[in-house]
């Protein structure tokens, strides 16, 4: 992959986040918390609903990437984010992905992405960048 074989804009991952997503991956992550699982406690601790995993949501941002880079994504990808605000069970999510730079030497080239997950109303849920070699 060259550098102007690279994509300006990442592809977008819509979703809408459901109770059941939750609750799967509630088993296959063993993460049992009930704010992913009960409403009423949900409700106590501030909350309209029942919030999704951080990592079920972050795992888009992933998906997003193996989409734009396929297996140098998996090989050589990196990401460094921070989680802005939940997302709550029934919102729906986008994310995006844009060049930022690329920067390198002889032997490793690498491209810089802002990368994050925006909520229906246009917040921000995911910020942070992903860097991958080629």
């Amino acid at each position: 992959m060259n550098q102007h074989a690279l994509p300006q804009n990442l592809p977008i991952i819509e979703r809408q986040i459901t109770q059941l997503m939750i609750v799967d991956y509630s088993e296959v992550s063993n993460d049992f918390n009930p704010i992913h699982l009960d409403s009423t406690f949900a409700n106590k601790a501030g909350f309209d609903t029942t919030i999704a995993h951080g990592m079920m949501v972050l795992s888009y941002l992933s998906e997003m990437m193996t989409l734009a880079f396929g297996k140098k994504w998996v090989t050589t990808g990196q990401l460094k984010i921070k989680f802005r605000s939940p997302v709550l069970s029934g919102e729906s999510i986008e994310t995006y992905g844009e060049l930022l730079k690329t920067s390198g030497s002889n032997d490793s080239t690498k491209a810089f992405y802002k990368v994050g997950i925006n909520n229906k109303n246009g917040n921000q849920v995911i910020t942070g960048e992903a860097t991958i070699c080629y």
